[in-house]
């Protein structure tokens, strides 16, 4: 399930570090000239404008396609409203008062950290977000900010400044701790996509990432692998049918589509 040698992976003895990235659009990395986000291989892979991101994200680390592993909601709650007209009016009373929990497939399907000796987890979507993100989403619901301009400058600002605490505190535990596979995720560069569509806030978004893949590529070892991704892209607000990867160097690994990075970081940790 992917198109590498394996030569490559059994030659691997570093650690593996993954910066996800929601909805980084490989035409803006590129045109901008990211050279952080452009590492020494960098490309796109198919991906899909029907999927959303829990679905992605869950097939990026399960290696399952969404239909097998079912996850699909940006809440994750204990029941679910089957009838149709009970599904429109228990929206928005569970929204009123159950904010639910953020969704994990921790438990439910092996993902790439049940194969590493020390995994290092931080704020992985669909794994262990963190409530503080999680209450963010809440704070700057999609549906009810785009088109409000005070309120998307608000999310822009809140968004930046809770992701520069993400990434400070994932250096530092980069450092710090001992691990062989690392990986965070960062939705900013989605949230501010939707919110605005392009122009100069988006701008800063994508050099704000630049920066965070400099600042956690700065700390790793020589020998590491660094993977930067995305699950889909993202122009003018609306998903682009392909999502962005980048090596820090070349490995033999062309992703088809996103279940593969799960097999292949899992050759990697047994090679």
């Amino acid at each position: 399930s992917g198109s590498w040698t394996g030569r490559s992976s059994s030659m691997f003895q570093g650690r593996v570090c993954i910066i996800a990235f929601d909805g980084l659009e490989a035409k803006l990395v590129e045109n901008m000239n990211l050279e952080n986000l452009l590492q020494e291989v960098h490309g796109t892979y198919p991906s899909s404008t029907e999927l959303n991101s829990i679905q992605l994200w869950t097939s990026f680390l399960t290696g399952l396609p969404p239909e097998e592993h079912g996850m699909k909601y940006f809440v994750g709650r204990r029941f679910r409203l089957r009838i149709p007209f009970l599904v429109g009016v228990g929206r928005s009373v569970i929204r009123r008062f159950s904010k639910g929990s953020p969704p994990s497939v921790r438990g439910k399907f092996n993902t790439i950290f049940d194969y590493a000796r020390k995994p290092l987890p931080f704020n992985v979507l669909c794994y262990n977000e963190k409530e503080e993100q999680y209450k963010l989403r809440w704070k700057y619901d999609l549906g009810e900010t785009i088109g409000d301009v005070d309120k998307s400058i608000r999310a822009f600002h809140d968004w930046i400044a809770f992701s520069e605490s993400l990434a400070g505190e994932f250096q530092s535990l980069l450092v710090t701790r001992e691990w062989d596979l690392a990986m965070t995720h960062f939705w900013f560069t989605d949230i501010i996509g939707h919110l605005f569509g392009r122009g100069i806030r988006v701008r800063m978004a994508y050099g704000f990432a630049d920066h965070i893949a400099k600042c956690l590529a700065d700390v790793l070892r020589d020998e590491d692998l660094l993977i930067i991704v995305s699950d889909h892209g993202m122009l003018k607000g609306m998903h682009t049918p392909y999502g962005f990867f980048s090596f820090n160097r070349e490995i033999g690994f062309r992703p088809r589509r996103i279940e593969d990075f799960h097999y292949f970081v899992r050759g990697l940790l047994h090679g």
